[in-house]
């Protein structure tokens, strides 16, 4: 064997590209990147979660301010609601005198419906007091539709003549016992009848009608208040059930003296909706809109 007869081939052996150098620099820029991009996405959830708790907080802070000043509210409320009652009383007995000369009658009887006024604008604070506190309750109790129909009746009559419009009854009702709330539906129907007052110019038209349904589910009460007023836009109806919102329409002009509080048609809906019945409104093909409610109603079997 003869070692300088022996032939050499020198060759190199490279690494696979995957264990080249520049496929390492890849894979350590890869590595960063994907370090940056996951700093990236933790510091935006953090971000978020810090927001979110932020708003929590500012949304627990402005609640638990709102509960403070209806607090507040309530309490000054109750407060002023005993001497008016107070005051109530001495007034409907002067109003009631037939020695009172007719000039001072009259003026007596001005004040005693702004009093009264005043008593229902307390009265509800109260009420949204109630609904926002998850404290309104239904209480139903036995008896007739009519009666309280024909007490709105007497209620705005003389009123709508003073302010130059017109009002019109259309009451098709049971005579039959019925189990409802005759408080909650007498606070929808006076804030729904006075919201039409107050927006229906003078020489207008006002209309409630009322009349008992029958279907497959059981009896309703169908409702409507109708006006000859500017009517409602499409973001109001989506709009005007909400609490405190008012309408770009509201007028200039208010009632007995009393502007608008925002808070009438969305105690409206709580006490419809309390009774498992629904609100809407709808605008006139003339003029003027309609707010309508139903609710389900409960008769009273009589014993043979």
């Amino acid at each position: 064997w003869d070692e300088s007869h022996v032939a050499a081939v020198p060759f190199c052996i490279h690494p696979p590209l995957w264990r080249t150098w520049y496929a390492y620099t890849f894979y350590g820029l890869l590595l960063l990147c994907g370090l940056y991009f996951w700093m990236c996405t933790y510091k935006r959830k953090l971000a978020t979660r810090t927001a979110l708790a932020a708003e929590e907080k500012r949304i627990r802070d402005e609640q638990e301010l709102n509960n403070e000043r209806l607090r507040f509210y309530t309490n000054v409320t109750h407060e002023l609601r005993t001497p008016l009652t107070l005051i109530l009383g001495p007034l409907e007995d002067l109003t009631g005198d037939g020695l009172l000369p007719e000039p001072y009658r009259r003026k007596v009887g001005l004040i005693y419906r702004n009093a009264l006024q005043l008593l229902d604008l307390i009265n509800r604070l109260l009420d949204f007091r109630k609904v926002e506190s998850g404290n309104m309750n239904i209480t139903l109790h036995e008896g007739y539709l009519l009666p309280l129909f024909q007490n709105m009746k007497l209620l705005f009559s003389a009123y709508a003549t003073e302010k130059g419009l017109k009002m019109q009854y259309y009451f098709h009702l049971l005579e039959h016992t019925i189990s409802f709330d005759e408080n909650a539906l007498h606070k929808i129907l006076f804030n729904l009848v006075s919201n039409a007052i107050k927006f229906t110019p003078k020489g207008g038209r006002i209309k409630l009608f009322a009349k008992t349904l029958t279907s497959t589910s059981g009896s309703l009460l169908f409702v409507s208040v109708c006006d000859t007023g500017p009517g409602v836009t499409e973001k109001d109806k989506e709009m005007i059930f909400q609490r405190f919102y008012q309408s770009d329409k509201r007028p200039c002009t208010s009632i007995n003296g009393q502007s608008g509080t925002g808070i009438g048609l969305y105690l409206c809906r709580q006490l419809v909706q309390l009774q498992g019945g629904k609100i809407w409104v709808v605008n006139n093909r003339t003029a003027g809109c309609s707010f309508r409610f139903l609710l389900p109603l409960h008769l009273i079997e009589v014993s043979p």
